[in-house]
């Protein structure tokens, strides 16, 4: 699979994909559509890898661009989310562990990466599994934070 679909909702939900959903998808019959302007490039922001010291995948930040910046206020305040309103970029931890190494977890990607709204306000983004390592993969794979689900077309 080569992109993460992270759910923000009371709950993290996780989804590994091909590819970003085009225009919209179903999570438990909610119905997400793509924020305008980000189904045309893949740049609404850009996400950093957070990684321990010892180099394992804890989660992820993204710092959003533009329009795109409101999904940072809007996120809902759960014990999985880290908001930082004054950088304007939202840390999404995939379990307990939140120590990461700032020189390990710089790595500026961007690309696959959409952002979707539901009808009710929730946000979802994706995020391209492209620059990790095999291991690193496993690490994603491991979330123990999340409910993992298949999406709906």
């Amino acid at each position: 699979m080569s992109v993460l679909l992270v759910v923000l909702g009371p709950r993290l939900i996780l989804s590994l994909l091909e590819d970003p959903p085009s225009r919209e998808f179903g999570v438990s019959g909610e119905r997400y559509r793509i924020l305008p302007g980000s189904e045309s490039n893949d740049l609404p922001g850009f996400y950093d890898w957070l990684r321990t010291p010892e180099g394992k995948v804890i989660g992820v930040r993204f710092s959003p661009t533009g329009d795109a910046a409101d999904v940072v206020g809007a996120a809902p305040s759960t014990d999985y989310l880290r908001k930082e309103p004054s950088e304007a970029s939202l840390e999404v931890y995939f379990g307990a562990e939140r120590t990461f190494d700032p020189d390990l977890s710089g790595d500026q990607s961007f690309g696959s990466n959409r952002i979707y709204r539901s009808a009710d306000g929730q946000w979802a983004i994706t995020f391209g599994l492209h620059d990790l390592e095999n291991s690193e993969h496993r690490d994603v794979e491991s979330a123990s934070a999340a409910d993992w689900v298949s999406i709906e077309s």
